[in-house]
């Protein structure tokens, strides 16, 4: 199994950010990502893309299914004005996690590609979802 952690960048300039997290977490581990991300995101107004107007990838192929309680805080993350994105996706592989993240995170697309992914987040708005509605097939 991977070490816990995670990995946060930001592209200002597309408006993107990459998050790649992994191993097994705890509540502490949901505190500093939640913290790394609010610093990370604070970038972006300065560069003309107010809080919420960015896309995000969430990379989760080197996660492991989580604990009831780390699942709950993650979950709420979306709904929260600081870390609320335009458009979002999760880049997963394994089944029994791809079934969590489509439970915790509904409104995320779920990829099986980081390609998929990209091509879906940095396209231009008003390309249909319901096209690309399940990547992870």
């Amino acid at each position: 199994m991977d070490e816990a952690g995670f990995s946060i960048a930001v592209d200002p300039v597309r408006r993107f950010v990459d998050i790649a997290v992994r191993g097994l977490w705890g509540v502490d581990m949901v505190a500093a990502y939640k913290d790394d991300l609010v610093a990370k995101l604070h970038v972006l107004p300065g560069h003309g893309c107010p809080i919420g107007q960015h896309v995000t990838l969430l990379d989760i192929t080197a996660f492991v299914v989580q604990p009831q309680q780390v699942t709950a805080l993650l979950a709420d993350m979306p709904q929260q004005p600081a870390f609320a994105a335009r458009r979002a996706a999760l880049l997963v592989e394994a089944p029994l996690l791809k079934m969590q993240a489509k439970r915790v995170l509904p409104t995320y697309l779920v990829c099986s590609s980081r390609a998929e992914a990209l091509e879906w987040l940095l396209a231009p708005d008003g390309v249909p979802i319901a096209d690309l509605a399940d990547h992870s097939a």
